[in-house]
């Protein structure tokens, strides 16, 4: 009977210390649930930062995903996920699924008080906006018990410039006609445009001395630089194409030679106005008047990056005969199309009439070659 007695009071014990882990769980289990229900999202920042702003198609980029737990409690499994567009082209794609999109989904256990960055390089291939407007995050208990989801907001852009194309050819068709922005002149010096070194004058003033290059070879020198005159240039660009199998690639050509011609201008010094028939997303006019400077061609290109190509597109010839009236006479036109029609080239013609320099580019791509109009030029592209 003792035996007997000594047998019941041991499971006894064993059901009472079996109870009492059955308890101890469930208030772990259900305590650390409510503390995860109250707690997960608090002080968890996730975030995207595209390293640049602009860039060029095929230039290296990064986007940055940065995740920050700044309370004490960790979250053992983090999923973050996002979308962007797939002519971004992301080099890696371990974690990422690219269909219409680029769709990148990722899990991350994150310690209590912890910071987490990826850096993601990609290489953007097509001109546009590109923006990323939200990130999916979820998380799990520490019994991976239930999921908790949230949607973040996101407000990170970058604007990939049109592609740059080569004055090279277009130059040496007529460089003449395009004109040169900097010139040997003796009524100004400009001191943005360094020529060389040589002997003092009387005259120099003595900011232009070089005190180094003086002291090295034991007489005075001053800097010496070009002379230049300011060029009035209004680049008139149309985005429209009478092109069937190759319409996108003629309305990207357009553009790209508006960005590449604006680009030489105002590198040389130019005041440059412009004004195209290519509407934004936003449904604005892209009309800029007289920029100059290296900042003016950030402004231009991220205007330029910007239009969108499915809407509809204002006429090419009437936007011409709009400025005739207040067309001047010191300032050179320069009409950029990919169809020179004959309602076109008459605005043309009647723009030369009123204005003493006006010049027709017509860019072409291999395969949809055009008959050059007389007096235009060709880009080959």
């Amino acid at each position: 009977s003792t035996l007997m007695r000594s047998s019941a009071a041991s499971d006894v014990y064993k059901r009472q210390t079996l109870l009492i882990a059955v308890f101890l769980a469930l208030v772990l289990f259900f305590g650390q649930r409510k503390l995860f229900d109250k707690n997960w999202k608090r002080k968890l920042h996730v975030s995207l930062a595209f390293g640049e702003q602009g860039v060029y198609p095929g230039e290296l980029c990064t986007l940055k995903q940065i995740i920050q737990n700044k309370k004490r409690m960790p979250l053992p499994a983090l999923q973050v996920k996002f979308q962007a567009d797939k002519s971004l082209q992301f080099q890696d794609e371990t974690e990422a699924v690219v269909t219409d999109h680029y769709y990148r989904s990722e899990v991350f256990m994150v310690g209590g008080r912890k910071q987490i960055t990826r850096t993601l390089p990609f290489r953007p291939q097509r001109r546009g906006k590109y923006s990323i407007g939200q990130i999916q995050i979820a998380a799990q208990d520490f019994f991976m018990s239930k999921k908790y989801v949230a949607v973040l907001p996101e407000n990170t852009m970058i604007y990939v410039y049109p592609r740059q194309l080569s004055m090279k050819q277009l130059l040496n068709h007529n460089k003449q006609v395009l004109g040169e922005i900097v010139e040997r002149r003796s009524y100004q010096e400009d001191p943005f445009y360094f020529r060389g070194i040589r002997p003092y004058q009387p005259y120099d003033p003595m900011k232009h001395i070089n005190w180094k290059a003086s002291a090295k070879y034991g007489e005075l020198l001053v800097n010496s630089f070009e002379s230049t005159y300011s060029r009035d240039v209004c680049l008139l660009s149309d985005v429209e194409t009478d092109s069937v199998f190759y319409r996108q690639e003629m309305q990207e050509a357009a553009i790209s030679a508006a960005s590449t011609l604006a680009d030489y201008y105002l590198r040389k010094g130019a005041r440059v106005s412009f004004r195209t028939n290519g509407r934004e997303d936003t449904d604005e006019e892209i009309v800029l008047e007289q920029c100059q400077g290296i900042a003016a061609i950030t402004a231009l290109n991220r205007r330029l990056a910007g239009i969108d190509l499915a809407k509809d597109s204002a006429d090419f010839a009437r936007m011409i005969r709009q400025i005739i009236p207040n067309c001047r006479q010191s300032r050179q036109y320069v009409c950029i199309t990919t169809r020179p029609v004959r309602d076109i080239l008459e605005a043309v013609t009647l723009l030369q009439s009123k204005a003493a320099e006006v010049l027709l580019i017509v860019p072409q791509i291999a395969g949809e070659e055009v008959q050059i109009p007389a007096g235009a030029l060709a880009w080959n592209i």
